[in-house]
């Protein structure tokens, strides 16, 4: 009984230390593989759109401190004339808590129209955020903006869907929640390399295709 014992606890510490390392391999090849396509402003070129992906909001329906330095970054990158096309995509599950609404009120408020501001009801996650923007809004080539531990995962999520894909770094958060996420991004870059680097599945909801090039008001009330 104690050798069959032994031998199961060998061969967890064994899928544990596999594991382990798989994690820190993957998570050093998509922070190289992002870090690639992360540049200045001055550097980027001209795109179809800005992507900002959704985070957390507050009770009052405003946005938290890490969602916030993402639409102002993007906000800057739009005045600036690299695209003239902002697409924010986030959590709207429930009508109880929506992250895109939050975020439009936010960019419009700051002054973009809503003709240049399309709204994604459906980004989930990272995943679905860009292959959404590939299949839906039928973007060619992007800015994403988010917080670097996020920013490099999307680039390499984007890459892997045919998206030609740049990052722009905004601010970090210095929050309880932004050190939780940090962490969490081993688990979710391993994720990301299955998903979108090998099994690339289809986004459990797809609409008819809307152009990114057309008028972004028919997608702000869905």
């Amino acid at each position: 009984m104690k050798t069959m014992f032994s031998i199961l606890g060998g061969f967890l510490t064994a899928i544990l230390v596999i594991t382990a390392a798989l994690c820190v391999s993957v998570n050093s090849l998509i922070e190289q593989y992002g870090n690639n396509y992360i540049v200045p402003s001055d550097r980027l070129p001209q795109v179809d759109a800005i992507i900002i992906p959704g985070a957390k909001v507050n009770a009052d329906n405003t946005p938290s401190q890490s969602l916030k330095n993402r639409l102002d970054q993007g906000y800057e990158l739009y005045q600036k004339g690299y695209s003239d096309k902002i697409l924010v995509s986030g959590d709207h599950s429930s009508p109880y808590y929506n992250e895109v609404e939050v975020m439009l009120n936010y960019l419009e408020d700051l002054g973009v129209p809503g003709r240049d501001i399309f709204v994604d009801h459906s980004g989930f996650d990272t995943y679905d955020t860009m292959y959404r923007a590939a299949n839906v809004y039928e973007v060619s080539n992007a800015i994403v903006v988010s917080q670097h531990y996020h920013t490099v995962r999307a680039v390499y999520i984007g890459h892997q869907l045919g998206i030609h894909t740049y990052g722009v770094d905004a601010a970090e958060s210095e929050t309880a929640n932004a050190k939780w996420m940090k962490l969490r991004e081993y688990g979710a870059r391993l994720k990301a390399f299955f998903q979108a680097g090998i099994l690339k599945p289809e986004s459990e909801v797809l609409e008819e295709p809307i152009s990114i090039f057309s008028d972004g008001t028919v997608t702000h009330d869905q």
